[in-house]
């Protein structure tokens, strides 16, 4: 019995430093900031500094995972991200909010 629980211990501690090592950094997210931007305006190209003199941005690093979220102007993007990959979490528009819209919603 204590020489399973000490294998499941040392598998959990393993797999949370493997977590905490391959967890993206902030260069990481500014990367992916810069590689969507270029996707979504393809004809305005903007160097990575350029996206950093426009915008804002927090970076938040948990023990297994990390965030980060870029605002430019009113539109801010966020992602998430763990052993090494980002995933889009979501944007939020605040010029939008508040306001009502003309068309109906199902």
């Amino acid at each position: 019995m204590l020489k399973s629980l000490k294998y499941i211990a040392s598998i959990l501690v393993i797999l949370v430093v493997v977590l905490a090592l391959t967890k993206p950094s902030e260069d990481d997210y500014f990367d992916q900031i810069v590689r969507d931007y270029g996707q979504i305006h393809p004809k305005h190209e903007l160097s990575r500094a350029d996206l950093a003199k426009m915008g804002t941005t927090h970076y938040s690093s948990q023990i297994i995972m990390s965030s980060y979220s870029y605002q430019f102007g009113s539109i801010e993007v966020a992602y998430w991200g763990i052993l090494g990959k980002i995933f889009y979490k979501g944007y939020d528009d605040e010029s939008t909010k508040g306001k009502k819209s003309n068309a109906i919603e199902v």
